[in-house]
């Protein structure tokens, strides 16, 4: 096969060498892909850094962030992991916090990214999505000139809550306040 290259220049692989973290985070990519973020926010010196990357930067007056889904992801793994924004960086999701304090095991934290995904895929098929499925879904759920099906709505509705829920720690009532 191909020799591994070291993971300081090289994007995440999954491998022995890994962290239970860093194998559960390359199995995943949620947070990169647009599903549980639109967007990174960037400190003031890293917009003239991350120009070179494959990513898109936006500005607003003097705040800068990664637009979500991230242009370096590929196959749930970071292209540019060694030069990636400090958002990025110091981002771990309630579910790496579950796993990381024994909380939750390897193979339980598993098995909620896989339900996740199987989760979105659903939702893409259910709006004929092929990529970027919770970005552009949300954004379908928002346009009244071609509304979602009510059973469209509660699957789109219900992955995003399970998301929420699993990824971002919130309650059910949080979540359903939210989005009032």
């Amino acid at each position: 096969g191909e020799a591994q290259q070291p993971i300081h220049t090289a994007p995440l692989t999954t491998g022995p060498h890994l962290t239970p973290l860093s194998q559960l985070c390359v199995s995943c990519g949620l947070c990169c892909d647009g599903s549980i973020f639109g967007f990174v926010a960037l400190s003031n010196d890293e917009p003239e850094r991350l120009e070179k990357l494959p990513v898109q930067i936006d500005r607003l007056g003097d705040r800068s962030s990664l637009r979500l889904p991230c242009h370096a992801l590929k196959n749930r793994c970071c292209s540019v992991y060694a030069e990636r924004p400090s958002g990025c960086r110091t981002f771990v999701c309630k579910l790496g916090e579950h796993l990381t304090h024994g909380n939750l095991t390897s193979g339980e934290c598993s098995e909620v990214v896989a339900e996740a995904i199987d989760r979105i895929h659903d939702v893409g098929i259910s709006l004929k999505l092929d990529r970027d499925v919770m970005t552009r879904a949300q954004r379908l759920a928002q346009n009244s000139a071609a509304p979602l099906s009510d059973e469209q709505l509660d699957l789109l509705r219900s992955t995003q809550v399970f998301i929420r829920t699993h990824f971002l720690g919130w309650q059910h009532d949080a979540a359903d306040k939210s989005s009032h």
